[in-house]
């Protein structure tokens, strides 16, 4: 009997020690970077932000450098309009991997929401160069040299340039908000408040109601109020 027992205690013991052991392994996978990653994918594709959010920080907890973990967080901040952290993340993203051109694309629209018109026009100077301007890039570059002009000490010398930009934009694409919004600044300074109006409205139809269409739509208006006292 008391051979019985020690053995039904060493089996007992085995039994405690391999259910440590499995829980170990389980936590330990189910808490490994590429299982974590995979998570936050899984949860990005069911539309649960919150839930790959927080798998994205615990990888990033583990390894604040993990490019694919940076990248996914930086999408969900552009998507969910987090400004505040998104230029940051951007950042490190392409300090990592330069040549991600997604990443740089997604930097240039940031910075021209926020109006920094010279910084903008050095992403796309980048992306021209990797090859990845599109008529949205152009459209994007129509819209730095009309805001450029704006603030410009001689605007007019800005015309042609963003003219030419307007064009090349449309060209490639009849729609490109950019480039509608950069044509209507571009009839504010040419006096044309009719015109000016119709192009800041297609502009906010396609990319919502921001700074620069409320602001082109105020000055469209102004100029057409304007005219119609002096006449």
């Amino acid at each position: 009997m008391p051979i019985v027992k020690t053995l039904k205690y060493k089996i007992a013991g085995v039994v405690i020690v391999m259910g440590v052991l499995g829980y170990a392994a389980f936590y330990l996978y189910s808490n490994s970077v590429g299982v974590l990653v995979s998570n936050a994918q899984t949860c990005l594709d069911a539309g649960d932000l919150n839930c790959a959010r927080e798998n994205l920080n615990r990888v990033l907890d583990k390894n604040p450098n993990h490019l694919d973990a940076l990248f996914m967080l930086a999408k969900i901040d552009f998507q969910t309009g987090n400004h505040q952290t998104l230029e940051p993340v951007l950042r490190k993203v392409l300090g990592i991997q330069p040549d991600l051109t997604e990443a740089r694309q997604m930097l240039a629209t940031l910075l021209l929401s926020k109006c920094r018109f010279d910084d903008t026009e050095k992403e796309l100077a980048d992306l021209r160069q990797a090859g990845a301007f599109s008529s949205k890039q152009q459209g994007q570059l129509a819209l730095v040299k009309a805001g450029q002009m704006v603030s410009a000490t001689q605007p007019l010398t800005l015309i042609d340039e963003v003219s030419t930009n307007i064009e090349g934009a449309l060209s490639g694409d009849a729609n490109q908000p950019d480039a509608h919004l950069a044509n209507a600044i571009l009839q504010i300074q040419m006096g044309d408040g009719a015109e000016a109006l119709t192009e800041a409205q297609l502009a906010q139809q396609a990319m919502g109601e921001n700074f620069m269409t409320q602001w082109a739509i105020g000055r469209a208006r102004f100029i057409q109020e304007d005219l119609a006292n002096a006449q």
